[in-house]
C-alpha cells in the first residue's frame, strides 16, 4: 500500500523545500518520464503527491534534499566507473 502525505501549508504554487518534477528534471539532466520512474522506483522516498486523492494528474513534489542526495550518489557512483576516462 502506497503511504501519503497530506499538504497543509502552500507557498504559491510550491511547498517550501519541495520542487515540481519539471525542476527536478532540469536539475538531473534527466526527462521527466525518467524522473517519474525513479519516484516509482523508490530512489526518492520522500516524495509525495500534491493531491494524494486524485488517482491521476496530481502532480508529484520531491524534497530538494532528496534530489541533493541523488545527486551526490551518482557522482560518487562515477568516481569508480572504469569505463570513463
Amino acid at each position: 500500500m502506497e503511504m501519503t502525505m497530506v499538504i497543509t501549508v502552500l507557498q504559491g504554487d510550491l511547498v517550501k523545500g519541495f520542487v515540481k518534477i519539471t525542476e527536478a528534471a532540469g536539475q538531473l539532466s534527466a526527462p521527466e518520464r525518467t524522473v517519474n520512474y525513479w519516484i516509482r522506483r523508490g530512489h526518492f522516498p520522500n516524495a509525495i503527491k500534491l493531491n494524494p486523492m486524485a488517482e491521476k494528474g496530481s502532480p508529484w513534489l520531491i524534497p530538494q534534499d532528496d534530489i541533493d542526495a541523488f545527486l551526490a550518489k551518482r557522482k560518487d557512483r562515477s568516481r569508480f566507473d572504469r569505463s570513463k576516462g
